[in-house]
């Protein structure tokens, strides 16, 4: 098949190469991967023309997003989010209809209409779910009070679009070209997402058990994409977000022993389409607007991340949040997001915006987004002076605030001394020893069947590939004191040993070689102490051969020491 200029393999190309190397140069001067992006899909774009359209793209690049929403339900502590429920429903109701109506007000004040303002005002009211979670989950911080509480506010956020894509039409005067988008009823979206939960939990994880045994990582991978991507599209059918969908199929499988392995084989895929969602949103940026018009986009900014920061700082401070959660909440989304972007493209086309102020509106939101790495920063150093505030006096008991700053996400169980890879015959003789000296360990498996087997009889064990390094650190990675790699492949050993030392440099690895060659290898990439099968065995036998004759090997009853490695890793 060939490719002609403009298809969709060139421009894609174009989008690739492009969000590969624009971010690489502008990293010397410290800027963050997201700002690098919508700076380089605006290079390709409207200051090139090398990609005229990013219509055709934008299927690929909305596939970040269900694939982000889909690990975030992976990794979901619905107990955590359960108990603070209803205050989050409230801050996530409340504040987007506040910060919709004080940005629409801000928007009648530069000049716009009231039906214009509105407009504007509830497009740029939604904050970006695919900038917040991403730079949240880098952070380590999904697990923190102020991200629960501004990923609730999202999911809040993303329900209303559905209400919001069907008052823009009616605020506009070309009737004709009204768009359809309310589907389904209320009882049947309801119904649907009752339905997926229901499949999830009686369907979904025999499933997985099946594509584990019959085709191992792989075939998990496949069946736990797929069930990604139908949730995603049957919500979309009724009316309903895909992200909404998308994150609903990870919470199907949150509970089962495959989100690990899933989530580790998903995010390299995940994190190539999020480069090209942001380098497409660049792309449509229109130079023009902000050049004519740059102190408005400037301004218009700079008014919307304090409106949000306050608005919906505030409504979490009222609910009951502490004020350092509080404070970091309303400044994650502060900024605009991709909700925007369909929203104004909606008023558009039902004659409630004209060119000019869609343009301008879109710059805004370009500006916000180029800044929402800047915010995080920001609410990890300014959210800690919320300490010196006062809770809401009508606030007695709260679940939304601080917890110590040492809590990692991610972790399965608790924390663990010692990571266990493989539990085969030398995994199994490990762990025992472990467990008659009260060291506590998590194990970490890829046989779907014993990963049963052991969690019925209480051990903490993980289903995932050793050599992940996203498996490893939601086993506990990050706090363990010691790693035992008992993996009977040898390459995988090696690659294990080279992901465990290069997250872990202060870890102490101990593996074990079938082979002497593999060992020498190991021992190069940082494995403190390497066991070799042959070596073991020969010295085993050698040593029970001198007893047998009366002597006593090496002087010491000590038969243990003799597994030391030599200094060649042996």
């Amino acid at each position: 098949m060939t490719l002609s200029m403009g298809s969709f393999g060139v421009d894609l190309l174009a989008v690739l190469v492009c969000a590969g190397l624009v971010p690489v140069m502008l990293r010397r001067l410290r800027v963050a991967l997201i700002p690098g992006y919508l700076l380089a899909g605006m290079l390709i774009g409207p200051l090139t023309g090398v990609v005229t359209s990013a219509d055709h793209i934008a299927d690929v690049a909305s596939l970040a997003t269900v694939l982000l929403l889909f690990t975030i339900g992976l990794h979901f502590d619905f107990g955590s989010m359960k108990s603070a429920a209803r205050a989050i429903v409230v801050v996530g109701m409340v504040s987007t209809v506040l910060s919709a109506l004080a940005l629409g007000a801000c928007a009648t004040a530069f000049g716009l209409d009231w039906r214009a303002g509105a407009g504007v005002g509830m497009a740029l009211a939604m904050s970006s779910t695919a900038a917040v979670l991403k730079l949240l989950q880098q952070r380590r911080e999904m697990h923190r009070p102020h991200a629960r509480l501004g990923f609730g506010v999202l999911l809040i956020q993303d329900l209303a679009v559905v209400a919001v894509l069907s008052l823009i039409p009616m605020l506009g005067t070309a009737h004709e070209q009204v768009v359809q988008v309310e589907g389904p009823g209320a009882v049947a979206r309801v119904a649907l997402v009752a339905g997926l939960i229901v499949v999830g939990r009686f369907f979904i994880t025999p499933l997985m058990n099946a594509a584990s045994r019959a085709g191992g990582s792989e075939l998990v991978l496949v069946v736990g994409a797929a069930v990604a991507l139908g949730a995603a599209v049957a919500t979309k059918e009724v009316g309903l977000s895909e992200e909404l969908g998308a994150f609903v199929a990870g919470l199907m499988l949150a509970s089962s022993p495959f989100r690990y392995q899933l989530s580790g084989q998903l995010a390299p895929l995940r994190d190539l389409f999020m480069a090209v969602f942001f380098t497409v949103v660049g792309l449509q940026v229109q130079p023009e607007a902000i050049g004519s018009a740059w102190w408005v986009v400037l301004l218009g900014a700079a008014v919307l991340m304090v409106v949000k920061t306050i608005v919906i700082g505030a409504c979490s401070w009222a609910a009951g949040a502490s004020p350092s959660v509080a404070v970091r909440t309303g400044l994650i989304l502060a900024e605009a997001g991709e909700f925007s972007l369909i929203v104004l493209m909606v008023a558009f086309e039902s004659g409630v915006v004209d060119q000019r102020t869609r343009a301008v509106a879109i710059a805004i939101v370009f500006v916000s987004l180029l800044v929402t790495p800047a915010l995080m920063w920001v609410s990890g150093r300014i959210g800690n002076l919320g300490g010196v505030l006062p809770m809401a006096p009508w606030v007695h008991k709260s679940v939304l605030v601080d917890q110590p700053q040492g809590d990692r996400d991610d972790q399965p169980s608790g924390r663990c001394d010692v990571l266990i890879a493989g539990f085969g015959p030398v995994g199994r003789a490990g762990a025992e020893q472990l467990e008659k000296a009260g060291v506590t360990y998590t194990i970490v498996e890829l046989n779907a069947r014993t990963v049963r087997t052991q969690s019925r009889l209480g051990r903490s064990i993980v289903y995932g590939d050793a050599t992940n390094a996203h498996v490893l650190e939601s086993a506990g990675l990050g706090t363990a004191r010691a790693v035992i790699l008992t993996i009977p492949d040898d390459e995988a050993m090696v690659r294990a040993v080279r992901v465990v030392r290069a997250h872990r440099p202060d870890v102490f690895i101990a593996a074990r070689s079938s082979v002497l060659s593999r060992a020498i290898e190991a021992k190069g990439l940082g494995a403190d102490l390497v066991i070799v099968d042959e070596i073991a065995a020969a010295v085993s036998m050698s040593h029970e051969v001198v007893r047998k004759l009366g002597k006593d090997p090496r002087g010491s009853g000590d038969d243990e020491q003799a597994f030391e490695p030599d200094p060649d890793g042996t």
